[in-house]
C-alpha cells in the first residue's frame, strides 16, 4: 500500500552528482583540517565544501556583531540643537529626551527643567549597539586611548613641580648636594607623596626588643624569686 504524497525517492529530488575531485578526498578528514586556515589567503582553494551542510552559515548580522566589527556608543554626541521649552516625556531634571530623571547624570537641580523651562539640555545620541558574544565580553571594547592622556599630563605636572622645587632649593642653598634629589620643604612634600612607603622598613619596631631576655628567665632556680605578672616585677629577690 503506497503512502499519500508520493514515494520517498520522489520527495527527495534528484541526487546531486559527485565530482571526481570529491571522491579523491578522505571523508574522515574534516574540512577545517584538510584545508588551510582561514587567515591564509589561497586563491586556488576549491569552493565546493562537502561538509557545508554541517556548518552554520554566518548571517549578515552575525558578521556585524563580530569582534572585528564591534561598535560602541558615541560619547558626548548630541542630536540637533537644544530645545527652548520643556517637552512631554523628557527628563524632569535637565529636559533631555534621551533619558528619564532616574537616569540623569547631571547635578540635581533645585527646580528641574520641567517647572522652570530654562536651560534645557540637548538630546544625546543613543546608538543601537549590537554586540556579539566576543564583543560583549571584550574588556577593551570602547576604550579610548585619549583618556589616558589626562593621566600622562598629571604626571608631567608633578615632575614639573618637583623640578621647580629643586631649582628653588639649589638657589637657597637647601639642595641635597647635586644628587638629583629635590631639596627644601617642597621637595620633602613631593617625595612623601610619590614615595608610597617604599623607603620605610618592612618591619616596624615593637615595644620590646626581641634580643632582650624576659625578667623571669634571668634566674631559673626553683628557690629564686617569684614573678608577679600583674605588676611585672620580681618579688623577694636581691637583684630586683
Amino acid at each position: 500500500m503506497s503512502r499519500p504524497g508520493g514515494s520517498k525517492n520522489a520527495t527527495q529530488g534528484p541526487k546531486p552528482t559527485e565530482t571526481p575531485k570529491s571522491n579523491e578526498r578522505n571523508e574522515y578528514i574534516p574540512s577545517f583540517i584538510a584545508k588551510k586556515p582561514f587567515y591564509i589567503d589561497d586563491a586556488t582553494q576549491s569552493q565546493d565544501d562537502y561538509l557545508e551542510h554541517q556548518r552554520l552559515a554566518p548571517s549578515k548580522q552575525q558578521t556585524q556583531d563580530s569582534l572585528a566589527h564591534a561598535q560602541w556608543y558615541d560619547r558626548g554626541k548630541t542630536v540637533g540643537p537644544k530645545a527652548t521649552k520643556y517637552r512631554k516625556g523628557a527628563c524632569e531634571n535637565c529636559g533631555s529626551m534621551s533619558h528619564k530623571e532616574k537616569d540623569c547624570l547631571q547635578r540635581k537641580r533645585k527646580k528641574g527643567a520641567r517647572w522652570t523651562g530654562r536651560d534645557i539640555a540637548a538630546d544625546e545620541k543613543v546608538g543601537d549597539v549590537r554586540l556579539g558574544w566576543d564583543a560583549k565580553r571584550d574588556r577593551w571594547n570602547g576604550y579610548q586611548s585619549e583618556q589616558f592622556q589626562e593621566v600622562i599630563d598629571e604626571y608631567r605636572q608633578v615632575e614639573e613641580l618637583k623640578r621647580l622645587a629643586a631649582e628653588d632649593g639649589n638657589a637657597d642653598g637647601e639642595g641635597s648636594g647635586g644628587d638629583g634629589a629635590v631639596g627644601g620643604k617642597h621637595g620633602e612634600q613631593y617625595d612623601a607623596e610619590t614615595d608610597m612607603g617604599r623607603s620605610q622598613s618592612k618591619s616596624t619596631r615593637t615595644l620590646r626588643l626581641r634580643e632582650d631576655t624576659a625578667k623571669y628567665l634571668l634566674n631559673l632556680d626553683l628557690d629564686s624569686a617569684k614573678y608577679d605578672p600583674e605588676t611585672r616585677t620580681m618579688l623577694d629577690t636581691a637583684d630586683s
